[in-house]
């Protein structure tokens, strides 16, 4: 399933895109009720290129119907960031801890100069099998990453308030 919208941060893009490769900007992230960050990496930079991992625990409640899939206490990730600052550019890729063979979710963040605010252009695919509903899962899926982006984009502006 392919994926993308676009969100306005109030924030200039060189600080918008900046937020990523600071501690601090994930503390601000780990109030959702969805998913907790519980590691980070610190950037390395080769270039043009930082990378750096995220690890998160998804923390919502998981149906009855789900739980027939998948346990809840596997539902941990690594995303693997990519940051192309020269490009404006971030491009993510999930690794699934556990259920590998039925999730792939990638995608990236064009940040945009919009006078002196950010246009965020997020674009991405993600592919489910489940046996049953998959579709319908791979919504649930894909509105719940555009939820943990838009709390994002608000982690962005307060960040934005402080940056060094």
């Amino acid at each position: 399933m392919h994926f993308e919208f676009e969100q306005m941060v109030k924030a200039p893009r060189e600080i918008a895109e900046r937020a990523f490769l600071d501690p601090s900007f994930y503390a601000l992230l780990n109030g959702s009720p969805d998913v907790r960050i519980s590691d980070l990496s610190a950037p390395v930079t080769d270039g043009a290129t930082t990378r750096l991992e995220v690890r998160y625990i998804f923390t919502r409640p998981v149906g009855r119907a789900a739980r027939l899939f998948v346990d809840p206490a596997k539902l941990t990730w690594i995303v693997h960031a990519e940051a192309r600052l020269a490009r404006h550019t971030w491009v993510f890729v999930l690794e699934p801890d556990h259920y590998a063979d039925r999730v792939k979710l990638q995608y990236s963040y064009k940040f945009l100069k919009h006078g002196d605010v950010t246009r965020q252009v997020v674009e991405g695919d993600l592919s489910l099998r489940v046996p049953v509903g998959g579709g319908a899962v791979e919504r649930a899926i894909a509105d719940g990453v555009r939820s943990h982006m838009s709390a994002e984009a608000a982690a962005i502006e307060v960040w934005a308030a402080t940056a060094p």
